[in-house]
Parts: C-alpha cells; structure tokens; sequence
C-alpha cells in the first residue's frame, strides 16, 4: 500500500526500466512508422504525378492504401498522446491497449490483404498460372479476418499482458503466422517466376535496394519478426515496434514497384510489356498486361518504339514501317539507341 506521506509513492512502480520497455519501445515503433508513412505520403504524390492515366484499378489501390496509412498514423498518434500526456499525472502505465491502438491493429490488417493481393495480382499477369496467385489471396483474406478478430479480442481485453493468454495468444499469432506464409508465398512468386516492376534499360547502383523492398523480401523479414517476437515475448511491447514497421514496408514496397515503372502517355508500362512494345508486339493483345492498357491499335498498324534515357516510352503511331531488324532509331538485338 502507498505511503499517504509520500505523494510520489503511487509512481514508485514506474520504474525507468519499466517505462524503457513500454513506453520507449512504443515511441520507438511509432517513430519508425511515422517516418515509413513519410515515404508513404511521398510516393503517393509521385505515382499521381507520373502515372495520371494509369489504370483506376490501380488508382483506387493507391488511393486506399494512402487513405489507411495516414488513418493508422492518425491512431497511433492519439495512442501516443493518450500514453504521454492523458495518463501523465496517474501513477498507471501504458498497460492497457487504447481503442486507437485497436483499431490500427484491424487496419494494418486489412492494408496486408491489399497490398498480397495486388502481388498476386501481378503474379497471374505475368504467369497466366492461377494456382499461386489464389492460395495468396486465399491467405491474405485469411489473415485481415484474424487481423479483425484481433482487433476485438483487444477491445474485449485491453491488457497487454494478458496477450500471452492461450486464446488471445493463438488468435493474433494465427493471423501474423497467415500474413507471413501470404508474403512467403509471394516472393517465392516473384524469385521464382521473375516478376518484374519496369525496366529503365540501364543498370542503376539502387536496383539492389529496390528489388528488395519489391519483390516482397522486405516484407517477409519483418513480418518474421513481428511474429517471432510475439511468440517469443508475448508480454513484451518488442513486436509492437515490427507491427507498426510491418504495414510501412509492405505498402511502401508496393508503391516502389508501381513507381519504378516506365511511363507511356500517362499510363505505367510493366516490364514485360517493354519488351513486348520492343518487338512490334502490341501489349494489349497479351494476356499478362491486361491492366495497363487500353489501346485501339489495330493488327496491321506499325511502330517505331523509342526507349530513352528519362525511361519515358512514346509510340510514333505515325511513324513509317520498321524492318525485321530495326534501324538505329529502334530498339534491336543491341539494345536501345538513344536519339
């Protein structure tokens, strides 16, 4: 019982190791979330910017996932605040999981699902294969329902140390556990199959960096994680700090890859139909591009494709025949010729 003497005696639970490991791995986790909505908010505005005419399909992705981003940063910000500055003058601690922190949990959740679907998406394009692809959105549904389901176990049990408890323990490790096979499965889809965002046409120092973050290799480490850290230390604030870079990474990696693209007349031009353009082939006559392209080119109408550095793709509809084996302003065995 407090000394009644002593009006600190109530805080003197509230250890400086006690608030590193609640408070400082918390605010750790959000800044690092704060900054990947950054880059979040960043790349949105490029994608506009550069692909006005892209799909709405794709649009819309863009546009939700931005739109739940700055809704997550939202929430974590009043759970922050709540943390730091409601409780500031009670001899509590961030013990208990707000309604914000619920709520950004469900949508993280449902972010993942997007995100593992737009891949598969891309997968059956390029491969034509269903199998993969549906076994991904199979998990991904999966893993934003159990996202869901964590979300209002958290509500119905607020207490963080009482995640470890066997059914709140096995309801929101079965849901990181679906998220994770859901990314195995779709960087095993992207190594395996070679799916690819765009193509510049010359190798760049930051290719490494970016087919790690887009083809999904990213997105597995963290979510591993997330969940080995669950699993290992339910108790701990630890996987917080991955949950709340889980989202970032996965979102971010996906908005990489749609910006990495070349451009053709406002639309994003997929690696695959670069080549395709290249060789005189219309790439809306192609099952893996269906997505990109509206064109009304008819069978007997020619090309002269021009690949530039600034990786922008016109089409001289006006242009005269090319030979079989392309003339210096096209694109032959050599590689591209800049005019």
């Amino acid at each position: 019982m407090a000394d009644p003497t002593n009006p600190f005696a109530a805080f003197a639970g509230l250890t400086m190791s006690y608030l590193e490991d609640t408070l400082g791995v918390f605010y750790i986790g959000y800044t690092i979330g704060t900054v990947g909505f950054g880059f979040t908010f960043f790349q949105s505005y490029l994608y506009y910017t550069l692909y006005p005419k892209d799909s709405w399909f794709t649009q819309l992705t863009v546009a939700s996932l931005c739109t739940l981003d700055t809704a997550m940063s939202a929430l974590s910000s009043h759970t922050l605040y709540y943390y730091f500055v409601t409780l500031f003058a009670l001899p509590v601690g961030p013990d208990n999981a707000t309604t914000s922190f619920c709520v950004e949990v469900i949508l993280s959740g449902i972010v993942l699902a997007i995100v593992q679907g737009f891949y598969a998406l891309r997968i059956w394009q390029v491969t034509q294969n269903a199998v993969l692809p549906a076994a991904i959105i199979v998990l991904a549904i999966a893993g934003a329902a159990l996202g869901i389901a964590t979300g209002v176990v958290m509500f119905q049990n607020t207490l963080f140390t009482n995640f470890s408890e066997r059914y709140m323990k096995a309801i929101i490790s079965t849901g990181q556990g679906l998220r994770l096979l859901a990314a195995i499965a779709t960087t095993a889809g992207f190594l395996g199959f070679g799916v690819k965002s765009g193509s510049s046409g010359k190798p760049s120092s930051w290719d490494p960096i970016t087919n790690f973050l887009t083809s999904g290799v990213a997105g597995v480490i963290v979510q591993l994680l997330c969940f080995a850290t669950f699993i290992g230390m339910p108790k701990k604030y630890v996987w917080i700090v991955f949950h709340f870079l889980s989202s970032r990474v996965f979102i971010n990696g996906l908005l990489l890859m749609l910006n990495s693209r070349a451009v053709s007349e406002g639309r994003g031009v997929n690696e695959e139909d670069t080549r395709y353009t290249a060789r005189g082939i219309d790439p809306t006559k192609s099952a893996a591009s269906g997505l990109m392209f509206n064109s009304t080119t008819s069978r007997n109408t020619n090309h002269t494709v021009n690949i530039e550095v600034s990786r922008v793709v016109n089409s001289d509809m006006a242009g005269s025949k090319y030979r079989d084996d392309f003339d210096s302003y096209s694109i032959g065995k050599d590689g591209p010729h800049a005019l």
